[in-house]
């Protein structure tokens, strides 16, 4: 499901993104552990919201989702992570993702960064719909989606939920990057 997504390796101007380790090195699971405070794990469903055992908890993402680390690309500082699943159901190429970054990171550009250079990734794939959703409280993550082209609505069965949407035209093999 996921296993072909796994193989994207992103760079941008400051971040490697990079896909999670199946076995994930103590310190890498420290560091994460570090970064999952209430405030960041809060904007989250309930049941997500749980991160005591977080080899568990990132193993649960991997299960069902194709899962990388945000990592500074000067000194490989782990400031994040971000999951990102193929909807198999949906009838054109679709995909759902979504992001967490550790407080420190906050507000210094790094999500939108993150998040153009997935959708750039994810362009070389062809033509698909990228979905992510955010608490209709959490204003900096719209935002975020919003500066990178996505359109924002509400839901009408989940009033508390905002979904997000863009559209990528997919880029030819032959196309200037």
């Amino acid at each position: 499901m996921h296993a072909a997504l796994m193989e994207i390796s992103i760079r941008t101007a400051r971040l490697s993104i990079a896909p999670w380790p199946s076995r994930t090195p103590p310190q890498d699971l420290a560091a994460l552990a570090a970064i999952l405070t209430p405030a960041v794990l809060a904007p989250l469903p309930p049941h997500l919201q749980d991160a005591r055992d977080i080899g568990a908890w990132i193993a649960a993402r991997q299960a069902s989702s194709a899962v990388w680390s945000l990592r500074t690309d000067r000194d490989a500082k782990l400031l994040g992570m971000m999951q990102v699943a193929r909807d198999e159901d949906a009838p054109q190429t679709t995909y759902r993702f979504g992001y967490l970054l550790g407080e420190a990171a906050w507000g210094q550009g790094y999500a939108s960064e993150a998040v153009a250079g997935l959708l750039d990734a994810l362009s070389d794939r062809g033509p698909a719909c990228v979905l992510a959703g955010a608490v209709a409280s959490n204003r900096a993550s719209i935002r975020v989606l919003e500066k990178c082209g996505f359109t924002c609505g509400s839901q009408p069965d989940a009033p508390d939920m905002v979904l997000c949407r863009r559209d990528l035209p997919g880029r030819s093999a032959y196309a200037p990057r």
